[in-house]
């Protein structure tokens, strides 16, 4: 947290929580509980009241736990300095997640112009009064008319407690005051991402030898040769399917066989009758 003084005119414009959020990156996260949990608390000092001051014990709730968690990493708790300054804030700065703008200004500085807002959880409003002493640190509010209960956390003598509150009652939270200009936010904010601290009561893990790149230079090579194998496939199944189609069109196998053709027998041999011989007769 920083602290200036301005001499600037401002023109202001107000509008309520789920109207206006100014759309820059975000870069701060508050857990969860610093939006949900409520805890009471007593407090003594000095409070103004129908215009006299007083000193005495007031007890208020209060949203969120005193946990630097709760607010952006840069030092400054306001429950430790006990008052927020007017001047005060972060810049340049955003509306966490979980929180909206109730109020902005808009501050002409030459050519450029400077917005100053008040960032609350979302569904409360700016706090208006100052006559008791949490108003003028809280900068948020939240009230409830209808007989809501309100679960809290008490501290009754000595030990922590969870009581409800039933009937009206007041909720108070710390705001965070946040300014930027016009040209703060032109382009995106990076951010890095670190990695996990080693832990060293584990051995280091062994490599595989193989870059991502090679990895994936093996994967898309088997990839390839695995569907030159399928396509040679198709093809040759394709062109037997088309030769067995061809051949039974021509009715005549292309592996039928020549059937062999019988070799005759050898003519059977007469044998002459060996009877007797007739002497024909001479002319006279």
């Amino acid at each position: 947290m920083s602290s200036t003084s301005t001499t600037t005119t401002s023109s202001s414009s107000s509008s309520s929580p789920s109207q206006r959020r100014p759309a820059v990156p975000i870069t701060f996260t508050p857990p969860g509980s610093c939006l949900s949990d409520v805890y009471q608390v007593l407090t003594t000092g000095v409070a103004t009241v129908s215009g006299t001051e007083s000193t005495d014990t007031r007890t208020f709730y209060e949203l969120g736990a005193h946990s630097s968690e709760c607010f952006p990493p840069s030092g400054y708790l306001p429950w430790i300095t006990n008052q927020v300054s007017s001047s005060a804030y972060y810049s340049p700065g955003v509306c966490p997640p979980g929180y909206l703008t109730c109020r902005s200004d808009t501050i002409a500085v030459g050519t450029l112009t400077e917005t100053r807002a008040t960032c609350c959880p979302n569904g409360y409003a700016c706090q208006n009064q100052s006559s008791l002493l949490w108003y003028q640190d809280h900068m948020c509010t939240l009230r409830s008319g209808d007989g809501s209960p309100m679960t809290y956390t008490a501290t009754v003598s000595g030990a922590i407690t969870t009581m409800t509150q039933t009937g009206p009652w007041g909720l108070n939270a710390y705001g965070i005051s946040i300014r930027w200009m016009n040209t703060d936010f032109r382009t995106p904010i990076p951010t890095a991402t670190a990695d996990p601290p080693l832990d060293p009561t584990q051995p280091p893990a062994q490599s595989s030898g193989l870059s991502s790149g090679a990895k994936a230079g093996i994967g898309i090579g088997v990839t390839v040769t695995v569907l030159l194998l399928i396509i040679i496939g198709w093809l040759l199944r394709n062109a037997l399917q088309k030769r067995k189609q061809k051949s039974q069109k021509s009715g005549i196998s292309d592996y039928e066989a020549v059937p062999i053709k019988a070799i005759p027998s050898p003519p059977e041999l007469l044998e002459l009758d060996s009877g007797h011989l007739y002497e024909m007769g001479a002319s006279q």
